[in-house]
């Protein structure tokens, strides 16, 4: 298992460097990516509901997050969801995590 694979990731210091394809690291055959993305949020925010997308998006990060960790694990923030790469092994975890956080969203934001 490669639990370590993020720290062990050397940063990237110069926006340049993002050119290079040096600077990019092949994620481990062990590893998983977990996407996420608000239904509706288009609309939600043409309601002026940015932020209760926003609030739904970061949930998953610290629902998935909480679900790993110690590990460290990579993610983007997208404003409506979001990306991680978790080790694969952690994913009924997160499954598990993520289903009292959809639930959460239907109950406050009464989204279905």
């Amino acid at each position: 298992m490669s639990d370590d694979f993020y720290p062990s990731i050397r940063a990237v210091d110069r926006y340049e460097s993002l050119a290079v394809r040096e600077s990019y690291v092949r994620l481990p055959d062990d590893w998983a990516v977990v996407a996420a993305d608000v239904v509706n949020s288009s609309a939600a925010i043409e309601e002026g509901r940015y932020k209760e997308v926003n609030t739904v998006g970061v949930s998953i990060i610290a629902a998935t997050r909480n679900a790993v960790r110690p590990i460290e694990v990579p993610y983007l923030f997208g404003g409506d969801g979001a990306l991680l790469c978790i080790p694969g092994w952690t994913a009924p975890a997160i499954r598990r995590a993520l289903g009292p956080t959809v639930a959460w969203r239907a109950r406050r934001f009464g989204w279905s």
